[in-house]
Formats: structure tokens, sequence, C-alpha cells
């Protein structure tokens, strides 16, 4: 072996041992993820006395794609009194809708908000919101809160909890010292025969009146429905801007019209509602199967108007042509919007409102139409729904 051949050895062997350091450093650093979001309460004061407001912030750190944010906290009523809600710059009343509905009886509070399209989600750091109490009571006030998140498809956000049980400790005013009377000395002096000393009787003591703070206790006033949620019936609904024709009942080919309708934000897109109608009149009707999918066979030669509808979602129309040479009518797969709580074609405050009247509650008692996401819970993840959604109206005319 030549002297070359070994000294090009070595050096291989050099640069490799190199490459193996560098990454025996790199691949760690490159490993470490990113710090987890995170929800920090911080409590201002941390120590009060009895009349003191008290603050409870909801602090957002590390947050990507949050859409909606709920969070209660359990105190002692007789401790401390709920008073009112500050916004924060990640749901403000510029951007989001509010659920609150107050301390309960119980010292259950629940604050819940959601952004609103076309306002994107919130990432980074933030406050989204904060709790404020007044102490009522000469005692520690502790808190039992827990979080919610959602993104805007109303899917659970990991979130951590930092500081969920936070603990107001009561101020030790100092106590008023008050003096006593100062002994005098009596110096002795020559007795005065023609006098006699005569005893001052004081005829009144005065009396150090001590102001006592009056606490004002508020009253918790619980959020109820103004209207009873109904039933919502579908309806058929006929574009206006275009007059349709009797199919053309001739000696042509019938065809298959075909297509796909995806429940928004859901694995099932099974049950929806098809129907294909003439001038006013159905023809056929159809539901759609679990993965959205639907046909219509034998539709003969003629104009059509195909209807897509379900309870909360935007209606769909589409105006179809089916030509006498037995060609297929493929229509594009469509996203059926959901949000629509009274279904009058619109998504609104008037939904959310639905919502915020049952929220934390389960179905029943509360309305199946404020359980957009069907998990039997009123939370959240409804409430973003609306949020995405917020302004949309139906019919959506299909192009």
């Amino acid at each position: 072996m030549s002297h070359l051949t070994i000294k090009l050895k070595h050096k291989t062997s050099l640069l490799l041992l190199v490459l193996l350091a560098l990454m025996v450093v790199v691949i760690p650093a490159a490993a470490q993820s990113a710090p987890p979001p995170v929800v920090r309460l911080e409590v201002n004061p941390q120590t009060a006395k009895v009349g003191d407001t008290v603050t409870v912030a909801v602090r957002l750190e590390n947050v990507s794609g949050l859409f909606g944010l709920q969070v209660i906290c359990q105190v002692d009523p007789n401790v401390i009194a709920g008073t009112t809600h500050l916004e924060g710059d990640a749901f403000s009343g510029g951007n989001s809708f509010y659920v609150d509905q107050g301390m309960k009886p119980d010292g259950k509070w629940l604050i819940a908000a959601t952004r609103l399209q076309p306002n994107p989600a919130f990432s980074g750091n933030g406050t989204a919101f904060s709790f404020q109490y007044t102490l009522k009571s000469a005692t520690n006030a502790n808190f039992a809160c827990s979080v919610l998140g959602a993104d805007n498809h109303s899917m659970p956000l990991p979130l951590t909890l930092v500081n969920g049980t936070p603990v107001v400790t009561l101020a030790v005013e100092a106590t008023a010292v008050i003096p006593t009377a100062i002994a005098t000395q009596i110096v002795p002096t020559s007795e005065v025969p023609t006098a006699e000393a005569t005893e001052v009787v004081p005829t009144a003591e005065a009396t150090e009146i001590v102001p006592t703070a009056i606490v004002p206790t508020p009253e918790v006033t619980e959020i109820a429905p103004t209207a009873e949620a109904t039933e919502v019936v579908p309806t058929e609904v006929l574009p206006t801007s275009e007059a349709t024709t009797e199919p053309t009942m001739s000696a042509t080919v019938s065809s298959t019209v075909q297509g796909t309708i995806v429940n928004q934000f859901a694995a099932d897109s099974g049950g929806v509602q098809i129907q294909l109608t003439s001038n006013g009149s159905l023809v056929q009707q159809s539901v759609t199967a679990a993965d959205g999918s639907f046909s219509f066979a034998n539709v003969p030669a003629g104009s059509y108007v195909l209807l897509v509808s379900a309870p909360e979602h935007l209606a769909l129309v589409y105006n179809i042509t089916v030509g006498g040479d037995g060609a297929p009518i493929n229509l594009a797969s469509q996203t059926f919007l959901i949000g629509d709580t009274d279904g009058n074609q619109t998504i609104d405050v008037a939904d959310a409102a639905l919502i915020s009247a049952n929220f934390d509650q389960a179905v029943p008692p509360a309305p199946q139409a404020a359980d957009l996401n069907h998990d039997g819970q009123i939370n959240i993840s409804d409430l973003v729904l609306i949020g995405t959604n917020f302004g949309l109206s139906g019919p959506i005319q299909v192009k």
C-alpha cells in the first residue's frame, strides 16, 4: 500500500469524524420542537382586601390557528363575586362574537368567544379576555379553571393550561393603635385653706367613629333564551331568473345525473336530501351516501333544477340541461356549509344567539339545531362553526 493511499484514508477518516460530530450537535438542535401552545391565567392583584377588584386575564402564548376559546372558572360565591368580562386583543368586539353567561349562584362562570370570518384564526401571543371579580369576604379566594380551544374546522386544539388554580390572598391590614390615658404625676403643693378643690366630672367622652366599608354584592343574571328554537324544515328554493321547460319526451337517450356533496368539517356526508325538479314538479329524489355521492338514472332530455338541502345548512341549487345523447352529467364536488340554525338561509347573529342561549348544555334539553357538530354538547366547537361561515347566505347557486 502506497504512502499516498494511507494519507487519503487518514483524511477520509478525519472528514467522517468531523461530519459525525456535526450531526451530534445539529440533529438534537433541529429535533427540538417548538414551544407548546399555552393558556396562562394571570391574577391581578394577587393580594387584595375586601371590596377590591380582582382581574383574571387569560393570556395566550405560542398558539397557532386558534379560532374559538372557552374558559370556565369556579369560585366560592361567598368569598368572591363575578362582575363583568374584559375583551382582549385576540377576541375583540370588532372581530369576534362573545358568549358570557355571567357568574352562576354556585360560582361557575363560563366565557367563550369565536372569531368571525373574514377574520383569520389567531396565532402568536396575546390576551384572549379577562374575568373581573370583587372580593366580598375576608378570606383567600381560590379559583379552579379549565379551557377548551378550537380551530376554524371546529376541531379541538391542544392547549396547556398554566396556573389553572390561582389563589387571591387576603391582605392583612394594619390595626390602628388607640393611645390610652397617660398617667399624670401629681406634685404636692402647700394647702390653701381658703378654697377647696372641686372634682371635675367629664360630661361625655368622644367616641371615635370607624367607617365600615360597604361592599356591593352584584346580582348575577342568568342569560335565558328569548325564543324557543323551532324545528328547521328545508324548503325547496327555485331560481326566479331562469324559466325552465318541460323535459322533451322524445326518442332520445336518457342520461345519468351524478355528483358529490361534502358536509363541512364532518366525516360522514350521508343523508343529505337531493331533489331533481322540473317546472317546480318533483321528478326524482334521493339522499347522499356516506361519502356524499348521489346519482339519478334515466333522466330524459330537458332542463332541470337540482336542490340540495338539510337542516342547519345553506341550500345548494344547480341548473342542469340534459341532452338526448345519453352522456352522463357529472356535477363537481361541492361543500355543504353549516350554521343556519333557524332555517332562514342566512348565518348571522340570530344563529349565534341560539347557541349562546344553550351554551354548556347537553342535547336534550338543548335543541338539536344548536348542536351543529352533533356531539351532544353545546360548546365552543358549535360556536366556531357560526364564526367560520358568519355573514354567508343561501341558496348558493352552483355554477
